[in-house]
């Protein structure tokens, strides 16, 4: 077995090793391979790719993502293997706290080597709104003025810097403005859509707006205001998947997050 950083042109063998039924994962490990805090690394088995992983560093934070082990090479430690040493990667830079989500068929691994369960995310998915949302004009489009406050505003929530991500989506970002204080956030093309927000006014028009054109919503359970939300709509959680932690606990604001970036970044 040799693990070693993947190379652009092993981008394409990735739909080979990845579940079926997943999204097409090779556009974001281009965007993986561009960034200058992302690394990606291939397992190979003589000369066949056969497993991957991902860690991505937010100054002092890592998020483990896209761990891949071709189905039929399970069962061989390939996984534990390649989540090892992406987890390695991060805890010799000096990293303290480590994140990742899991499926029940990689929880078990990531368990083996330090993860605990923090809390699970609820999913809702295929389902439709019969409802225009209510006008709300707290909601604007996002302004250069605003930058640092939604930036302060994620890292109060999620505990992390992650103004290298963020950054890059926030001119199409729209905000939650009352009384010239931004409460809430929305990132319309930063992954699934994030939204964050202080209170439950701010997050749930957020969640509004981005239900007319999505139909899949992940938040943590702590979030008992957007559980409400969803009820009210007669929508129902079809599953949970879990986030876990290796590490220093972070003063993270689960019940803040109304909609995650994605399984690779929280």
């Amino acid at each position: 077995m040799k693990i070693s950083l993947l190379d652009q042109s092993d981008i394409n063998k990735l739909p080979f090793i990845q579940p079926p039924t997943w999204y097409d994962i090779r556009p974001i490990h281009e965007f993986y391979f561009q960034a200058s805090y992302c690394y990606t690394y291939k397992v190979e088995l003589g000369n066949e790719m056969v497993g991957a992983g991902t860690v991505i560093i937010h100054d002092d934070v890592a998020w483990l993502a896209h761990i891949l082990v071709h189905e039929n090479h399970r069962k061989k430690g390939i996984g534990r293997a390649i989540s090892e040493y992406v987890l390695n990667v991060a805890l010799n830079q000096g990293i303290k706290t480590v994140y990742l989500k899991a499926t029940d068929l990689g929880t078990p691994i990531y368990a083996k080597i330090g993860f605990e369960v923090e809390t699970e995310y609820l999913i809702y998915k295929e389902f439709t709104i019969d409802t225009n949302p209510p006008t709300d004009t707290h909601i604007q489009s996002y302004k250069s003025e605003y930058m640092e406050d939604v930036l302060a505003l994620d890292k109060r929530i999620s505990g992390e810097n992650r103004i290298d991500d963020l950054h890059s989506y926030l001119k199409s970002a729209f905000v939650y403005l009352n009384n010239k204080t931004i409460e809430g956030v929305y990132f319309p093309e930063c992954g699934e859509g994030l939204i964050i927000a202080e209170n439950a006014r701010a997050g749930t028009a957020l969640m509004y707006k981005r239900l007319q054109a999505k139909d899949v919503v992940l938040f943590p359970q702590e979030n008992t205001n957007a559980k409400a939300f969803m009820d009210g709509l007669n929508i129902k959680p079809k599953g949970r998947i879990k986030r876990m932690i290796y590490g220093e606990r972070r003063p993270t604001q689960l019940s803040g997050i109304y909609n995650r970036i994605g399984g690779n970044l929280g």
